[in-house]
């Protein structure tokens, strides 16, 4: 499970540099108004990233459960949700 995540990660650094999200948190703040609009980014962020576990923990707790089963499940679907 961690595997995934962490395959998620690194794939989103290698293409963090092209976003305009990227780009707004290196900008160098000088005003209040700079640092509100990237606390607020943060926020966004942040709360992606919980609706990103809401949709993805479950299913790899599935699967999970399935392996512990012993199940065959389709190599193809497998390799999907350990690619890493």
């Amino acid at each position: 499970m961690r595997c995934r995540f962490a395959c998620l990660y690194f794939c989103a650094c290698a293409e963090l540099p092209r976003t305009n999200s990227y780009q707004r948190l290196v900008a160098q703040v000088t005003t209040l108004d700079q640092l509100n609009g990237t606390l607020s980014l943060l926020e966004e962020i942040h709360d992606m990233e919980n609706k990103i576990d809401a949709v993805y923990l479950p299913i790899e707790n599935m699967y999970d459960k399935l392996r512990s089963y012993d199940l065959r499940l389709a190599r193809a679907e497998l390799k999907q949700v350990k690619k890493c």
